[in-house]
């Protein structure tokens, strides 16, 4: 996502929620079953994120090498042709000169395979446990392999957090709650993210630069529910709008585009 029009304050306060989000969303709309077995989920993951992963990178590939690696970064620092070749295998952004925004499709496989693994986790206090071990792992790896791994391994166990938490907010149900009692979340969110705003660095979750680890995952918390909330008040007043379903379909679009 490019926003170096906007004011370095408002990208910044963007960043932070904006792939937390995205992961949380997917959390929220995963419907894979506890019962399938290992094999039909990779089957299912290769068509779905797999084969467009391949494709999107042939065809970036192809314009790079013919248009791409005569301008910018490429020219810049003289890369090989083969180096992305390399890229495309270890699904790492430092790696994915010819098409980085495809960085998020290993790491989103990645999280996903490793949610699949511990989805038959059901009580309260197995969840809770898992939630507190994939931040104390991603936090390790941030700290000691921050942009090493293939496939977005270190992100992915960070990710994992808010796809977790994406998932068990199915179980929360704000139906019946007041339009003010929301509306006080969201103004308490929102100066809560102003308040935060000057000591924010711009997080970069594709190169796994996030600044102060802990510091990124409550703002990155503090603006989902922001947003979230802002999203279901706002289909409260205008019926005919459903921004969540809307959130729904890009997921499945960019999840499903081949």
């Amino acid at each position: 996502v490019h926003l170096s029009a906007f004011p370095n304050e408002l990208i910044k306060w963007i960043y932070t929620w904006l792939i937390p989000l995205f992961f949380f969303v997917a959390g929220y709309v995963n419907n894979i079953s506890r019962q399938g077995s290992f094999t039909v989920y990779i089957k299912h993951q290769t068509r779905r994120l797999i084969i467009p992963y391949i494709c999107f990178n042939c065809i970036n590939y192809i314009y790079w090498i013919c248009i791409g690696r005569n301008f910018g970064i490429s020219i810049d620092n003289n890369i090989e042709v083969w180096h992305p070749l390399i890229g495309i295998l270890y699904g790492n952004a430092s790696w994915l000169t010819h098409a980085v925004p495809l960085w998020f499709i290993p790491c989103l496989l990645t999280t996903e395979t490793l949610f699949f693994l511990i989805r038959k986790l059901s009580t309260r206090k197995q969840r809770l446990i898992t939630v507190i071990t994939t931040l104390s792992i991603g936090f390790l790896l941030y700290t000691t392999l921050p942009n090493q791994l293939p496939w977005s391994f270190a992100q992915a166990f960070t990710m994992l957090t808010f796809y977790l938490v994406g998932n068990l907010s199915k179980t929360i149900n704000i139906k019946n709650t007041a339009n003010l009692s929301l509306l006080s979340l969201v103004f308490i969110t929102t100066v809560l993210s102003i308040t935060f705003l000057p000591i924010l660095s711009i997080a970069n979750v594709a190169y796994n630069t996030l600044g102060n680890y802990w510091f990124f995952l409550m703002t990155s918390f503090i603006g989902i529910t922001s947003i979230t909330l802002s999203m279901i008040l706002i289909e409260r007043k205008f019926h005919n709008i459903k921004l969540l379903a809307f959130l729904d379909k890009i997921h499945y679009s960019l999840c499903h585009a081949i």
